[in-house]
């Protein structure tokens, strides 16, 4: 399986190769092809990803209607009611097509936390699992058989600012250690490895530097700074005015540049205005000072355990410097790096276009080091 150019804008072109990458059990590839050529705009994006959505749900084909709703619902912005509605149809999707999981819901704060816990426990290996900036945990559902099939106990979960969580009016925020240690409280965990994709990653790699229970951990596709990720969607040297402008605490000058910026560029307008929908900021400049904790600076002495980075080389999200800077400055950790290559598939953010290949060689480190 290969990365696919069905798009000319980046953002439509990566998003629709997450569906997929996942195959047949996630979608029917003609029917991405058929509605491609009719999408020009996040409104035209919503719209045709409903009209299949619709179709497949018709058709009980629930996994891949959940997939389309899925879609749909991710260019919708927060003031649009279409975004719940979609979100709750791609809820409804799922539980159809996979009546017989339980979902769990550990009490969390004034709410509860999410959690799918799938294979054995009687394994004594759990793996915790979860996203980042925009995921929910019903499309990784796919990713975890490998691992059961291995015989590992999965757990895998929603944090603050994601799915049923941000719903409850928990906003993102990196303190990922308060929401991975209820987990392990609440299934009575010890030990467990913690994988988190994309900006998970870099949650991953924060919950572990305070939370020992954790003794491996996989930032698949993460980040060490997240402010820098969110300038880096700026050209320089427009990049390195922004840097001095926020520094400057210039907020009125920041708020008017970015929403030239957001009206000009799809990717910068739907990563801002997604940013300020989970961290319940109100305009670019208060979501740039919450995502600015969004960093590993400080932190990175703190984390001993056995550690994998999974990076692609032609990653348009994250820097490749943050993997290198990751690989070469956790010395107290036991680190493995991997990068992927266009050559061999992998070379996208999380390996999209290609997760077998990423999936097989998480599978094996796990095997050769838990």
């Amino acid at each position: 399986m290969t990365f696919e150019n069905i798009f000319d804008d980046v953002n439509f072109n990566y998003q629709a190769n997450r569906v997929l990458s996942h195959g047949d059990i996630a979608c029917k590839k003609e029917e991405i092809y058929s509605i491609s050529r009719k999408i020009v705009d996040t409104e035209t994006w919503y719209e045709q990803w409903r009209n299949i959505a619709e179709v497949a749900e018709k058709e009980k084909r629930y996994i891949h209607s959940m997939y389309y709703y899925r879609m749909a619902e991710f260019m919708l912005k927060d003031n649009r009611p279409e975004k719940d509605i979609m979100y709750r149809k791609m809820m409804e999707m799922f539980e159809k097509g996979n009546s017989s999981i339980e979902k769990h819901k550990v009490p969390y704060k004034n709410g509860y936390i999410p959690c799918l816990s799938l294979g054995s426990q009687s394994s004594g290996k759990t793996l915790l699992i979860h996203g980042g900036y925009d995921s929910f945990i019903e499309e990784f559902y796919p990713i975890c058989h490998l691992f059961i099939k291995a015989g590992y106990h999965i757990l895998l979960f929603e944090g603050e600012g994601q799915g049923e969580t941000l719903r409850q009016h928990m906003k993102f925020n990196e303190q990922w250690e308060n929401t991975v240690g209820a987990i392990l409280d609440w299934f009575k965990v010890d030990q467990a490895a913690l994988m988190g994709i994309s900006w998970g990653g870099f949650l991953a790699l924060r919950a572990a530097a305070f939370e020992k229970r954790i003794t491996h951990v996989i930032s698949f596709g993460g980040c060490y700074d997240g402010l820098d990720v969110q300038f880096s969607l700026m050209r320089q040297p427009i990049k390195i005015v922004f840097k001095l402008l926020f520094h400057g605490k210039f907020e009125k000058t920041i708020n008017r540049l970015v929403k030239s910026k957001m009206k000009k560029d799809p990717l910068a307008d739907w990563a801002l205005s997604h940013g300020m929908y989970i961290t319940g900021t109100k305009t670019p400049y208060e979501f740039y000072r919450s995502i600015k904790k969004h960093t590993l600076k400080g932190l990175l002495h703190k984390i001993d355990q056995k550690v994998l980075l999974l990076a692609g080389e032609q990653d348009h999200y994250i820097p490749l410097w943050q993997h290198d800077h990751l690989t070469d400055h956790l010395s107290h950790a036991d680190v493995t790096s991997r990068l992927f290559t266009e050559e061999e598939g992998g070379e996208q953010h999380c390996q999209v276009g290609n997760y077998e290949l990423a999936l097989e060689y998480i599978l094996t480190w796990l095997r050769e080091n838990y």
